[in-house]
């Protein structure tokens, strides 16, 4: 008798052990809902994004003009805005060689006195009417272009005039584009 009382307990041991079939059924689901946010946004698209524009002038002659890369950009949303300022280390929006030789920007190229500045022609957007001819470079972060579609292209162009009396040698400054969805 004893061994069918341990055969039994054994039994029940087992079947202890086994999990019920339909508690495990229903009941088990979770889902999950996913919300994503995309914000407004823009992007340079171009590989590089700090560039060189190297104009050769002759000092005393017409004024010389370069074109500057296109700069690419795409956004998510058609209302973004550019803004350019000069940002040059010695002076912002001069042309240095040094401490005294110097290009003021202006938008004056003849004359006795050098000067430089810059334009700007897109697609995709409108340029302020300040720059669509050659201005002065901007000492503080000027809008220069509103978005009007998701892509555009947007290309500066500079101009140079040196006096007839203007130290020879090169001279640097930079102008910096901003670009940024308005919110």
């Amino acid at each position: 008798m004893k061994k069918s009382i341990i055969a039994a307990g054994a039994a029940s041991v087992a079947l202890a052990a086994m999990p019920i079939v339909g508690a495990f059924a229903a009941g088990g689901t979770v889902i999950d809902n996913i919300n994503v946010t995309v914000g407004d946004g823009c992007t340079v698209t171009n590989a590089t994004t700090t560039r060189t524009v190297t104009i050769s002038a002759t000092a005393g002659a017409a004024a010389v003009t370069e074109d500057g890369d296109d700069i690419n950009l795409v956004c998510n949303t058609t209302n973004w805005t550019g803004t350019a300022q000069g940002t040059g280390a010695n002076g912002a929006t001069d042309l240095y060689k040094d401490a005294t030789n110097k290009i003021e920007t202006g938008a004056t190229f003849s004359g006795n006195t050098s000067a430089w500045g810059f334009k700007l022609t897109a697609t995709g957007g409108t340029v302020d009417p300040s720059y669509a001819d050659y201005a002065a470079v901007p000492s503080t972060a000027a809008s220069a272009i509103t978005g009007t579609a998701k892509s555009a292209t947007i290309t500066p162009s500079y101009k140079v005039f040196a006096a007839a009396d203007q130290e020879a040698g090169a001279y640097t400054g930079q102008v910096t584009y901003v670009f940024a969805v308005n919110s």
